[in-house]
């Protein structure tokens, strides 16, 4: 999702289900590839565990901030406030768009439930 736009991106399949870790490159490539930019950060929550650099991309995760001024903590806790933003999204793309449950067959069918539930949050905006 772009910062402030609240428009979907890209939308990536996974089986199973896998630690954000092992998601997340292939996530940066394809919104890459849809865009056509790379992202000079991404924000994350709290449990992701990994490396702090993804090629070109470094990783951010929030936690405590020591030796900082205040005005530095305050643009740091702004940038970790539209994450937060995120989490709505993907309750609507559950429940509004039937993201919760699948009835198209194979990965296949769950590939496009998923792409066809982002045009239509995108759309909806």
């Amino acid at each position: 999702m772009l910062p402030g736009s609240n428009v979907i991106v890209g939308v990536v399949n996974f089986q199973g289900n896998p630690h954000d870790s092992k998601t997340l490159q292939a996530t940066l490539d394809h919104c890459e590839k849809i865009t056509g930019k790379t992202f000079e950060s991404a924000i994350l929550d709290r449990g992701y565990r990994g490396r702090k650099k993804k090629g070109d991309t470094s990783l951010l995760v929030p936690g405590a901030i020591k030796g900082k001024t205040p005005y530095e903590r305050q643009k740091y806790n702004k940038k970790f406030r539209s994450r937060a933003a995120i989490e709505p999204v993907i309750g609507h793309l559950k429940y509004d768009h039937r993201m919760v449950r699948n009835y198209l067959k194979g990965t296949v069918g769950v590939e496009i439930n998923a792409l066809m539930a982002a045009t239509a949050f995108n759309l909806k905006i």
